[in-house]
């Protein structure tokens, strides 16, 4: 069986998608759809724009999707679909059936069952939808476009859910540390300057980081000065000084003893595989 990641486990996770198919769809309310013998065949995201629809699952759970929600259905999901509340003359939703796998070529679910999502923004997500639908659609297929698309979408996803979390109860208190943190090219505020700027004690922003991260705000920095590190030496030619010099070595041993613990590999291999 394969693994999941939730939208918030996939933010940071490097993975591959093939898109089989995406699609305007114009169900009404006599359309209905059962893959309760073979099960779905692909993942699933669908944005129900202009009707609702009921699920049920083969244990006679009932799942309510209003319109203006998305819904995501794994790959062998059996489940019976029942549309209700469609418009006449529009489209009713927008179907975008695809499957990711890891790096490894390992397929991986989102979710392992329905989930549907109603606090998501609409109106952004709905273009993506339709772009998707429309390159899939071309009589000349565009598979780099298509791919595109479902990255954009999914992208907005997961920076929905990742949101959301820092927002949430919890980690709200040292948000704008976690955006610096995350988002930061520069990476030069000391872990007792984020914490000031959250206004929080320097142990106690170090203790909700790691719980909200698995890391502590030290090791988070230098893994994030690392990707960097690996962008500078691959693909903009820089050399293992330039690249120390460029986020804050002093010393370029230093710098190289930190890039073989977080990455793997040395700056040379780094370099020799570009």
């Amino acid at each position: 069986m394969s693994s999941t990641t939730g939208f918030r486990g996939l933010y940071g996770k490097e993975f591959n998608v093939y898109v089989q198919n995406s699609a305007k769809m114009y169900w009404n309310n006599r359309y209905k759809f059962s893959c309760l013998e073979t099960g779905k065949p692909t993942d699933m995201l669908l944005y129900l724009a202009n009707c609702a629809g009921e699920y049920e699952l083969p244990d006679g759970t009932l799942i309510y999707a209003p319109r203006k929600s998305f819904v995501y259905a794994p790959k062998d999901i059996r489940y019976r679909f029942r549309c209700t509340e469609a418009e006449d003359d529009v489209y009713s939703n927008i179907i975008i059936n695809f499957v990711l796998s890891d790096t490894s070529g390992r397929e991986f679910r989102i979710y392992d069952s329905i989930k549907v999502m109603t606090d998501l923004p609409v109106g952004k997500l709905e273009k993506l939808f339709l772009d998707t639908a429309a390159i899939s659609g071309q009589n000349l297929r565009f598979p780099c476009g298509l791919n595109a698309c479902i990255y954009s979408v999914l992208s907005e996803f997961c920076a929905h859910f990742h949101k959301k979390k820092i927002l949430s109860k919890k980690y709200q208190v040292i948000s704008k540390g976690i955006l610096y943190l995350e988002e930061n090219e520069e990476l030069d505020m000391s872990v007792r300057e984020i914490a000031k700027m959250c206004n929080v004690s320097e142990i106690y922003f170090r203790k909700l980081f790691k719980e909200y991260s698995g890391v502590t705000p030290v090791s988070f920095k230098l893994s994030r000065k690392m990707e960097r590190a690996k962008q500078y030496l691959t693909f903009e030619g820089k050399t293992v000084r330039e690249t120390a010099e460029a986020l804050g070595f002093s010393e370029p041993a230093y710098f190289c003893r930190v890039f073989k613990e977080k990455t793997g590999m040395t700056p040379g291999e780094a370099m020799e595989g570009s």
